[in-house]
C-alpha cells in the first residue's frame, strides 16, 4: 500500500503570485510524495507538519522565484548521492591512469 501526500502553497514575489508543492529541493523522499510513500507514519508526519491554511516560510531562488521550497539547505542523503556521483568518475579515471 502507498500513501499519497498532496501539498500546495502560494507565495508572492514582487507582486507576482507563484504556487509550489516542494518541501525540500532534491529530497528523494519528497519527490515520491505524488508517487506515494510506503510509510503511513511518514505521510502523516508530513501532513501534520503543514496544517491546512497555515502560514509557512517559503524560501525561493531570487534568480528564479518559481523555484521554491519550505526546507532550504542540503539534506544528508543528497550530499551522499552527490559524493558518490563525483567519486565514480574520479575512481574510474584513476584506474585508467594506473593501467
Amino acid at each position: 500500500m502507498r500513501y499519497q501526500v498532496m501539498l500546495e502553497y502560494e507565495y508572492e514575489v514582487d507582486g507576482q503570485k507563484f504556487r509550489s508543492g516542494n518541501i525540500s529541493i532534491g529530497d528523494a523522499t519528497i519527490t515520491q510524495l505524488h508517487q506515494g510513500l510506503r510509510s503511513r507514519r511518514i505521510a502523516e508526519k508530513i501532513v501534520q507538519s503543514y496544517p491546512f491554511y497555515s502560514s509557512v516560510n517559503v524560501y525561493y531562488d531570487p534568480q528564479n522565484p518559481a523555484r521554491a521550497t519550505l526546507k532550504p539547505g542540503v539534506r544528508s542523503g543528497n550530499l551522499i548521492l552527490w559524493l558518490i556521483t563525483l567519486l565514480i568518475p574520479l575512481l574510474t579515471a584513476v584506474i585508467i591512469l594506473l593501467r
